[in-house]
């Protein structure tokens, strides 16, 4: 419960520092951009093909607009709003991807050598898939804040659950000769986790690159 005479105070002392107050209608707003922008990179991606001689995200990226290395490109939103976290491009691709992943999944379930895949493998997958979800988006989180030690954990956090999933998809049933859509989306499925994986890797090598510029700021202070 707010106090209401302590709320006015806290309106009137100069603590919002001039940012702009969006009401739930104007954030609506911001957020449904936001989804508009990753269902768009969700759709790039399925229909992106592979090819070793490319690099998957930053076609993706180069599709939607962004500029690659840009830290300051972000996606279209309405005029005089504050910051959101929902719309950096990395969360667009990130929620993307996982989309994609799980997507991959509901077709392994559906084909016929899916079915016979333990109710506990299956759940311990997508127990893994959620946990890297969540740490992968809460470091982005922490990279944006420049909560650089926090970033730097919780993407090796994220890793690492990508990595026992690998870990066990290895016992799933191997797909027969006539199980093309099986195969197909074990397939795809890897290829996901592969960039995912890579965009914990980018986020690793963002916060060093952000360390070394830190360096060198204490450096030239000196």
């Amino acid at each position: 419960m707010k106090d209401p005479e302590n709320s006015q105070n806290q309106n009137n002392d100069g603590e919002n520092h001039g940012q702009v107050q969006l009401s739930e209608k104007n954030w609506r707003e911001i957020l449904d951009i936001a989804k508009a922008h990753s269902d768009r990179f969700f759709r790039i991606y399925l229909k992106m093909k592979d090819d070793d001689n490319s690099d998957r995200l930053d076609d993706c990226a180069r599709a939607m607009g962004w500029h690659i290395g840009d830290s300051e490109d972000k996606p279209p939103q309405p005029s005089a709003h504050p910051f959101c976290l929902q719309s950096v491009p990395e969360i667009i691709a990130t929620a993307a991807l996982f989309r994609a992943a799980r997507r991959r999944w509901a077709e392994i379930w559906v084909s016929c050598a899916g079915k016979n895949i333990p109710a506990h493998l299956g759940f311990t997958c997508a127990e893994l898939l959620g946990q890297a979800e969540q740490s992968v988006m809460l470091a982005i989180d922490a990279e944006v804040a420049m909560e650089l030690g926090l970033a730097t954990c919780l993407a090796k956090d994220a890793h690492s659950a990508l990595n026992r999933h690998f870990a066990e998809m290895e016992l799933l049933p191997h797909p027969a000769k006539n199980e093309t859509r099986y195969a197909e989306a074990l397939f795809a499925l890897r290829k996901t986790l592969f960039d995912l994986r890579d965009i914990c890797l980018r986020i690793l090598s963002n916060v060093r690159d952000a360390e070394i510029d830190d360096d060198d700021s204490f450096d030239e202070i000196d």
